[in-house]
C-alpha cells in the first residue's frame, strides 16, 4: 500500500472519531439537560402581529393578522390551556373596525388590557383601550390613550400599566414615539412621564425589581408607499432601562448575541421567568428568519444563549407559563407561510438554566 494511502486511511479514522465524539457530546447534553423543543396541539387560527397576555396560567392570543394582508388584522380571541394542551375561542376583540394588530397588551389585577394597534383594513393607528373580564369572557371600553400608539409596549408595574414606544400608524413616513405613560386602571386615567431616551418598535419588556427593561426590535421604521421595508430600518442595539420610582431612562449598551426585529416575544405581556427575559426568533438584517433563542438577564444585566428553536420563526407568540414557554403563531419566512405555520412549541426552561 503507498504512502499516500496510508495517509488517506489515518485522515478518515481520525475524522470519523471526530465526527463519533461530536455526536456522543451533543448526545449527552441533550440527556443531562433531559429537555427538548415539542410540538405541541396546533393553533385553531393561523396569525401573526397579534399580541399576547398571560392570566391563570393560559394564554391568550389577541387580534393579529389572519392571512397575507398584513394590514388587514382580525379580532380573534384565541386561548391555549398548556395543561390541556388544548386551544379555544373566546369572546372577541369589539373593535368597531373589525380587528386588531400589533396592539399592546398587559395584565393588572386579574383583567387584561389591550392598549391601541392599528385597526382595521389599512392597519390605521388606534387610541381606543379595552379591558377582558375572564370571569364573564367579556370585553369592556375605557378611556382612549391620549395619543394613536401602535406595535409599542405595555408593561405593568404593582397597579399601574406603563405605555411607551412605538407610532401612531403605518402609513409612511411613521410618526415614531418617545412619549411615555402611566396608566391607572383604578381610575381610567392617564399621567405623562419621562420620555424614552430614544424610538423603538418591536419591543421585548419585562419588570424587575422596580425597573422596567425594553429591548427594540428596531430603533427607526420607515416603510415605503408600498409597505414594504426600506435599507433605512434601524435595529435597536443595546437595553432600555427605566426606574419606575424615580422616573427616568437609562440605555444600557449591551452587546446582543444578534441584532433582530420581529421576534416572538415582541408584543408578549409576559415573556419573563423570574429574572429572564426571553427574545425568540424574529428577522435579523441578513434576512433569513432565525431560530436563535435567548434571554436577557434582569439581575445580571447580560444576554445568553439557549437552546435553539426547531426552525425560525417570526412575528408570532412566545408566552411564559410557569417553568415553560409556549411559542405559537407567526410564519416561517414570509407572510404567505402563515397558512402553514400552526404549530404550537414548547420549551421546560428552569431556574438554574
Amino acid at each position: 500500500m503507498s504512502r499516500t494511502a496510508h495517509i488517506l486511511i489515518v485522515i478518515c479514522i481520525f475524522s470519523l472519531f471526530a465526527v463519533f465524539i461530536n455526536g456522543c457530546q451533543t448526545q449527552s447534553i441533550a440527556t443531562e439537560a433531559g429537555r427538548n423543543w415539542k410540538v405541541l396541539s396546533p393553533i385553531g387560527k393561523h396569525v401573526y402581529g397579534m399580541t399576547t397576555a398571560v392570566i391563570d396560567n393560559k394564554i391568550h392570543l389577541l387580534g393579529g393578522v389572519h392571512g397575507k394582508d398584513w394590514t388587514d388584522p382580525s379580532n380573534f380571541h384565541q386561548v391555549y390551556d398548556p395543561s390541556l394542551d388544548r386551544w379555544e375561542l373566546r369572546a372577541p376583540i369589539p373593535d368597531p373596525n373589525g380587528g386588531i394588530g400589533w396592539g399592546m397588551a398587559s395584565v393588572c389585577n386579574g383583567r387584561i388590557y389591550l392598549f391601541g394597534g392599528g385597526s382595521g383594513p389599512g392597519l390605521e393607528g388606534s387610541a381606543r383601550v379595552w379591558v377582558y373580564e375572564p370571569a364573564t369572557d367579556e370585553w369592556s371600553r375605557l378611556s382612549d390613550m391620549p395619543v394613536e400608539r401602535i406595535n409599542g409596549a405595555a408593561v405593568t408595574a404593582g397597579d399601574y400599566i406603563y405605555i411607551f414606544g412605538g407610532h401612531r400608524d403605518h402609513t409612511p413616513p411613521t410618526d415614531e414615539l418617545t412619549s411615555a405613560y402611566k396608566y391607572d386602571p383604578a381610575t381610567d386615567s392617564y399621567e405623562r412621564v419621562a420620555n424614552m431616551p430614544e424610538t423603538g418598535s418591536f419591543i421585548t419588556r419585562g419588570f424587575y425589581k422596580g425597573y422596567i427593561y425594553a429591548i427594540s426590535g428596531l430603533e427607526h421604521e420607515w416603510l415605503g408607499q408600498s409597505g414594504e421595508p426600506q435599507i433605512n430600518y434601524v435595529y435597536g442595539q443595546g437595553v432600555l432601562k427605566y426606574d419606575v420610582a424615580a422616573d427616568s431612562w437609562t440605555k444600557l449598551n449591551i452587546p446582543r448575541i444578534r441584532q433582530r426585529t420581529y421576534t416572538l416575544t415582541q408584543l408578549c405581556s409576559n415573556s419573563a421567568m423570574g429574572s429572564k427575559l426571553f427574545v425568540l426568533g424574529g428577522k435579523p438584517p441578513e434576512g433569513q428568519r432565525t431560530n436563535l433563542a435567548a434571554y436577557f438577564d434582569m439581575e445580571s444585566e447580560t444576554f445568553t444563549q439557549v437552546e435553539p428553536m426547531p426552525k425560525g420563526r417570526c412575528c408570532g407568540s412566545g408566552a411564559v407559563v410557569g417553568d415553560k414557554i409556549y411559542v405559537s403563531g407567526g410564519f416561517w419566512a414570509d407572510v404567505a407561510d402563515v397558512y402553514d405555520c400552526t404549530e404550537t412549541w414548547g420549551f421546560p426552561f428552569g431556574e438554574n438554566d
